[in-house]
């Protein structure tokens, strides 16, 4: 059917706040604390930011493609800034588990960002949790996020 096709791609934004946590392997760590900013960094940082996700397709089983923004800033707690910035290409299946694959950038490093997660909806807002890793540097940075969002058009 000619509808059907047009609805499935077009887009559709769940844009939302985020915060979490991410821990630092040793490695990343020695590498962070190189600079005299992030000399007595902890490996333990919280996260606050925004994901900026935009679904662009959806096929008719409910899988659905995906394109995610999401900066961060880190290591308030510690009395840092610390900002970083994910850009994700993914996919969402039918039932809410996600996967995505794309650039990390921080101060200290360019690495690949790996990406898995889910969402819980209730009463027409999403909450989504995703856990991601980003090796390179030495180690691996560990990262839990979760938030909230709505359908937006």
């Amino acid at each position: 059917m000619p509808g059907d096709e047009a609805s499935a791609y077009e887009e559709v934004h769940l844009n939302g706040p985020r915060i979490g946590f991410t821990i630092l392997s040793q490695g990343v760590l020695d590498k962070a604390r190189e600079g005299s900013y992030l000399r007595n960094l902890n490996p333990f940082i919280t996260q606050f930011g925004w994901q900026f996700e935009t679904r662009i397709f959806r096929m008719p089983n409910g899988t659905a493609g995906l394109l995610e923004i999401v900066p961060l800033i880190g290591g308030l707690e510690q009395g840092k800034f610390i900002p970083s910035i994910n850009a994700l290409v993914g996919i969402r299946g039918p039932k809410g588990f996600e996967f995505g694959l794309g650039p990390n950038l921080t101060p200290v490093s360019a690495n690949v960002a790996l990406a898995i997660g889910t969402s819980f909806r209730s009463n027409g807002i999403n909450f989504p949790v995703n856990f991601a890793v980003v090796p390179g540097n030495g180690g691996a940075r560990f990262s839990l996020l979760v938030g909230f969002n709505s359908r937006r058009r």
